[in-house]
């Protein structure tokens, strides 16, 4: 079976700052790309070879308001669904 590879860029945006807060919210996470498991540069060219694995993660965004102003029950219910 021939052997091909491929060229690429991942032009992702928050990975190096995450999107701010807001009204005293916490900002966002960051995001990763990471090929075979490293994080990389993703504004370079890399070139991937069959078998290679690329997880792209994606940043979250900045929160609203202060987090120990939200509702209690609200805050139970967002870590039951695994948000915290």
């Amino acid at each position: 079976m021939p052997s091909y590879s491929l060229v690429c860029s991942f032009m992702a945006e928050r990975t190096k700052f995450p999107a701010p807060g807001f009204a005293g919210g916490d900002d966002g996470g960051p995001g990763d790309v990471q090929i075979n498991g490293r994080s990389i540069d993703n504004r370079r060219q890399h070139v991937l070879k069959r078998g290679d694995v690329v997880l792209v993660r994606t940043p979250g965004g900045g929160g609203y308001g202060p987090a120990a102003l939200r509702d209690s029950v609200l805050v139970q219910r967002d870590r039951a669904l695994g948000y915290a």
